[in-house]
């Protein structure tokens, strides 16, 4: 039940800042299109770069859940003031795709290394 109300917090915040920031959305979503054409000068890509602008959204994300893996599997940290119950949640669901990912062969070597740098659990009973 966590789970889904979780999930639930989550996607009225995504739809908020949606509906909220909706052309700044799409904006950024052409950016990305526009560079992957070729069609942006090299001034406006400095530009984006110099606000931290995320050419790639998947990439990001997948380095913010394994920033956050590496607080919650360090045996110092105080994971549990570090992280929400929701990230936490998310966490989990995170660690499960990417064990799947790598049974399906379906994985980049990059992320098997960074994976195994920290002592990732491949095979567990859960899964």
């Amino acid at each position: 039940m966590k789970t889904n109300n979780a999930k639930l917090v989550l996607d009225n915040k995504e739809y908020f800042l949606f509906r909220e920031h909706r052309s700044l959305y799409f904006w950024t979503g052409k950016q990305r299109k526009l560079l992957k054409e070729n069609a942006l000068s090299q001034n406006q890509i400095d530009k984006l770069n110099s606000i931290g602008f995320i050419w790639n959204r998947q990439k990001s994300q997948w380095d913010k859940n394994f920033e956050k893996l590496i607080i919650f599997t360090k045996k110092d940290s105080n994971w549990d003031k570090a992280l929400t119950e929701q990230e936490i949640i998310s966490l989990e669901t995170w660690t499960k795709t990417q064990r799947q990912f790598f049974k399906d062969n379906k994985m980049p070597q990059e992320r098997i290394d960074k994976l195994n740098s920290i002592g990732f659990v491949w095979n567990t009973d859960e899964d």
